[in-house]
């Protein structure tokens, strides 16, 4: 049974909080224009079914160690509760073992 208080809690429940390791300068940053512009669709998308997502962007510059610095500070700072991210397989394969220590959904 759905109480009212399950209602109200929906209803005023605290945006999802996603992080975003994109290239968004550097030579990837065309790329990073096209999946930019992907995840602000998305974004919108969910916003129309009542789900509110807050993004929080970082710009790797198609760098892994640039990626890996990004990681960090959106699970130890931002407390993402996932991330979207990185393009590039080198960042990918670079940030996959921090977001597992971290316990961040990739």
């Amino acid at each position: 049974m759905i109480t009212a208080l399950m209602i109200a809690s929906l209803l005023f429940a605290a945006p999802v909080k996603l992080g975003v390791i994109n290239s968004m300068t550097g030579p990837e940053a065309p790329i990073g224009e096209n999946l930019t512009n992907g995840i602000k669709l998305a974004q919108e998308d969910l916003a129309k079914k009542g789900i509110q997502v807050e993004l929080i962007w970082e710009d790797d510059t198609g760098k892994p160690q640039v990626s890996l610095s990004a990681m960090e500070k959106l699970a130890t700072r931002d407390n993402v509760a996932g991330v979207v991210g990185p393009y590039s397989s080198a960042a990918a394969n670079a940030v996959a073992k921090l977001a597992e220590r971290y316990k961040v959904r990739r």
